[in-house]
Formats: C-alpha cells, structure tokens, sequence
C-alpha cells in the first residue's frame, strides 16, 4: 500500500471525533442524548456480570443485597457521564432488566423492586407517572393523558363494578380474598390499561405524532401499577385451569391487546422469544417507581428497547442508521444479554455483527457503532463496548482503507475532490436504493426498484439560505413496481402535506417506499467518510491544501453534508495527513 494511503487512512482513523458531523465530544456530558451514559453503565453491568455478582433481585432479610452493588456502579458511571439521577436509574435498571433481572421479589417484608431499588440508589426523587415523558418525535407529550383518563373513569366507576363505599372491611379478607382477586384486580388492570393506553395513543395523535403503541402500553401501565396493589399475585382461570400470574402482568396483557402489540416479542440476534405480556408489565411496574426521567433519557429508553424487534421503538436499531445519539441502544442490550447467558464476550461480538448485517447499509452501520463505541470506551472501556468494537473493527478498517484507494486511483487520474466525494456519494445512494429495493420486494412479493432522482435544499426556502438538506429536504423518488414506474416529486413539500392536510392519497401506499431510503440518505452526516477519506489522500498527495480540499469536498457531497459541520473536521484530518507525510 503507497504511504499516501496508509497515511490517510490513519488520518481518518485517528480520532472518533472526526468521524462523524455529529458533536459526539458534547454527549460526553449528557448534551443531546445520554447514549456515552448509557453505554458507560452497561459496561459497568457488563463487568459485573463477568464477575460472577448476581444480578437478580431476592427476598433476603437484609438491607443491601448484591444487585443493589451492581446498580450503584452502573448508576454512577451514567451519572459521570451527564445523566440526573432518574436518567441513570431509569437506564441502569432497563438495561439490567434486559440482562434477565427480574422486576420484583417478595411481599412484604423484604419486598424489592427494580426501579424503586434503582431510584434510591441513584438519589432521585419519587414524582409521578403523569410527569414521565415521551421521547421526542418531532413533538412530544407526558403520560398524563394516561393518568388523566384512568383517574376520570375511576370518578365516573368504570374500573370495577366494586364499590368501595359498600366494603365491609379490609385486609386480607379482601384483599387476598375472591373479592379482589376475583373482581377488583382483574377488572382494574384490564380497563385502567384499556383506556390509559387508548389515551396514550390519542393524545399523541393529537399533537401531530406517529403513535408509538409499545411506549403508550408501557407507560398506560405505569399509570395503572401507580394506583393498583403492584405486588399482588394470584390465580386466574384460563382455558379451563388455573394459571399463577400477577397485577403486572394482568395489566400488561390488557395494555398490549389494546396497542395491538403482538403476544410474543423476539430479542435481535438470538431471536428468544419474551412474553409481552410480562416485558410491558414489568417495564411498567419499573417506570411507577423510577422517579421522571427526561426526554433524552426516554430517547436512551426507546434505543435500548429497539432491541426487541416488535417494539417499534428506537432509531438506532436497524434497519436504518441513526444519528450518534441514538446509536448503539439496540446493541448493549443484546451484548448484555449474550454475556449474562454465555459469559463470553465473542459471542456478544457475532450477534452484534449479525445485526449489523440488516441495516440498509450494512457497512456504515458498522463505521458508526464502531465510531461512537471508541469513544465511550476511551472513556468508560467495558465489555459492552469492546464486544461492539470487536464486531465492527475490521469492517470499519476496510471501509476507510477502500475509500482511500479509490481516491488514490482518481485523483491521480486528475479527478478533483469533489469528483472523488461525488462518486463515493453516489455509491452510498445507489447501495441503499438496492438494498431498499430488495427489502421491498421480498415484502411485496414483487419487483420492486426504487430510485433518487433528486436530493437537494430548497423545499421551501430560498437554497442559499439553506444549503444543507437535512434540514429542508427537496427530494423526487421514482419507484417502480413490476416495471410501472412513478414519479413522486417533492416528497416534504408537496406528497406528504397533500396525503396529511389535503386528503390527496394518490401516493400514501407508494410513500414509504419511497421515505425510508430518503431517511437513511439524509442521516448520513453520523459517518462522514466519504469526505474526510477523499480530503486526506489528496492532501498526502500535496495536491491542495487543508482547507481547500475540505471545502471542496463538502460543496461536492450531496448526501453526507447533510448538516453543518463535515467541512472542518474534514479540514482536520487533512492537516493531520500532512503533518503524518513529513514524518514518513
């Protein structure tokens, strides 16, 4: 390999920072998402597990028991790396939950549970379910539509036949007595999480948001647990026989008939099969004791759970590749699960690796949870992230090291660098129009080819006040279906306005054929490659200097410049392959 290339790729490689347009240096300290406070907790767990600490919640008389140590660690380490105290306990406990932790033990005496267990250690304070939010989707509401609904049928008794006014007495007469099991538990949990949920559901609707049914389930049946015996556990007839459950689960299974959630979930990679009946009842049950955790940290909630393949949930878990703040959720939980069932750190690396295969675009799923898993590990190193490290390596390697020949070989043929940059963007769009294509066509059961024909700034402002698309995006697609071709022009401005505002449904079942490459296209600034790679090579060439390469290189990139911030770190990593040439 020429010096010129090998430079460069150490260039590029140097630092995670330069990476990515994204300002991952910022997330260190909580600044725009907690993925460095979750992944940095879950490499605490990760240790821990390796240790041999046991990692489940028992009814032991005592105070302090071992997983009260593994919480603590994996707490302060979320919290060292910006998250409050209900972000880092909310994050601790889901991802030790997910490990295989159970949500609760015991009743009374010595009675424990996640998320209370995780709360107290973290210092946070109680509040209330009505505060907890959603996550960010372009809006964003509180499970108060939840508790707002429930607490208003309650008043006008929709929850149980029961009247409380009428009881006799209390105690374990009725409360452990067919009155309760028979009546009141059942008949709560099933209508609190009906119409909790429904109104988790329409209220987000409401304010101009896609639903998310399985965080709506979950948090409906937080709201329920806030109000219902959480510890109550007892027999109900089912089929013809009795079956063990409990208030948690009961309103769980209501909750997620009512989201329309499927009666079994799948964890990506080892494809194990969960109840969802019980995931949504003890995720609920844990959000009634976690405190309020804010939007970023419900963000880091949604990617971890994104590990699930049914939950809808998350950004970061395929098949599309998110931004650095909403990577790599997907993969600690799946790396957790994988070391607390084999304690090997290898076998984490190939179900991570497996996943990875999934995505659109395979290999920027790859550079990407490689970029930001450096980053973290230079700072919290665990075997979380050295199980994501290991997965990506040698694929992230090659991607740079492909790049820079092919830049080699075209600059020395007297292509510029936005030749070079165009090109490699060329090959990132027509890679995720193939894969889309494909992906679509297995669903349809036809012949499908979808193709960009135009992505560009300019939707609705003037171009020179906007040049970065990411933000204004004037996209045209043309899919064809079994060789019918059809064109849908101004995708942003004109398609989706028309199908939402104007009830125009010309293209509503064609647009998703066309949106979803159209997203993976305009996230791409978390891998800034295609830029940095062309910029160092014809800088270790002596070709341009720096600062003209780097701009050169942004100007020409028409799909990873997507947002500000590619053209000085690409400036950078040409400075640092000159500085690498004058010591070879």
């Amino acid at each position: 390999m020429r010096k010129e290339i090998s430079v460069s790729v150490e260039a590029v490689l140097s630092n995670p920072d330069l990476m990515t347009g994204d300002n991952i240096n910022a997330l260190t300290g909580g600044h725009g998402g907690l993925v460095i406070a979750m992944a940095s907790a879950a490499n605490c767990i990760g240790n821990d597990i390796l240790k041999g600490k046991d990692i489940m919640l028992r009814a032991k008389n005592r105070p302090e028991i071992e997983v009260d140590e593994i919480l603590r660690n994996a707490i302060g380490a979320a919290k060292g790396a910006g998250a409050i105290p209900a972000n880092a306990a909310l994050l601790s406990a889901t991802l030790l939950y997910l490990a295989g932790t159970n949500a609760r033990v015991g009743c009374p005496g010595a009675n424990r549970k996640l998320g209370a267990s995780a709360r107290m250690i973290a210092g946070a304070d109680k509040g209330g379910v009505l505060l907890i939010p959603l996550g960010k989707s372009t809006n964003k509401i509180t499970a108060f539509p939840a508790v707002h609904a429930i607490y208003h049928a309650a008043m006008e008794g929709k929850l149980t036949k029961v009247k409380g006014a009428d009881l006799p007495l209390l105690g374990p007469l009725y409360g452990h007595g067919s009155l309760s099991q028979d009546y009141v538990f059942p008949e709560l949990c099933g209508n609190a999480a009906r119409i909790g949920t429904e109104a988790m559901i329409t209220a987000q609707s409401g304010m101009g948001m896609m639903p998310n049914p399985f965080i709506s389930a979950v948090l409906a049946t937080a709201a329920t647990m806030e109000i219902l015996h959480p510890d109550a556990e007892f027999e109900v007839m089912k089929d013809g026989k009795w079956v063990s459950t409990d208030t948690s689960e009961m309103t769980g299974e209501a909750a997620a008939k009512t989201a329309h959630l499927p009666e079994k979930l799948h964890f990506k990679g080892t494809n194990e099969e969960l109840s969802t009946a019980r995931v949504v009842g003890d995720l609920g049950l844990m959000f009634k004791d976690i405190g309020t955790p804010t939007v970023v940290g419900m963000l880091a909630f949604a990617e971890i759970m994104g590990c699930l393949a049914e939950s809808g949930s998350g950004a970061g878990g395929g098949p599309l590749c998110a931004p650095m703040p909403h990577q790599i959720g997907a993969d600690c939980a799946v790396v957790l699960r994988a070391i607390s069932q084999t304690k090997s750190v290898e076998r984490a690396a190939e179900l991570v690796k497996l996943n990875k295969m999934s995505y659109l675009d395979p290999e920027m799923g790859m550079v990407a949870a490689n970029t930001i898993s450096r980053k973290i590990h230079g700072i919290n190193p665990g075997p979380v992230t050295q199980a994501i490290i290991d997965a990506t390596n040698a694929e992230t390697r090659k991607a740079v090291e492909r790049r820079a020949e092919e830049s080699y070989a075209q600059l020395k043929a007297g292509k510029s660098v936005g030749d070079v940059v165009k090109s490699l963007d060329d090959g990132r769009r027509m890679t995720v129009e193939g894969s889309a294509s494909k992906m679509f066509s297995g669903m349809l059961g036809k012949e499908v080819k979808v193709k960009v024909v135009k992505l560009t700034s300019g939707a609705r402002m003037p171009h020179e006040m906007m040049k970065y698309y990411g933000f204004d995006i004037d996209a045209d697609v043309e899919v064809s279906i079994d060789g019918q071709k059809i064109m849908m022009s101004g995708i942003t401005q004109k398609i989706i306005p028309d199908i939402v505002i104007r009830g125009d449904n010309t293209y509503k079942d064609l647009l998703p054929l066309a949106a979803i490459p159209l997203l993976e296209l305009c996230l791409s600034a978390h891998t800034i490659i295609n830029l940095t790679t062309p910029t160092a090579v014809a800088c270790a060439m002596k070709l341009t200097t720096p600062e003209n390469a780097a701009t050169a290189a942004e100007n020409a990139s028409y799909v990873t410049a997507a947002i500000p911030g590619t053209q000085p770190r690409a400036r950078k990593v040409g400075e640092l392959a000159v500085k690498m040439m004058k010591k070879k």
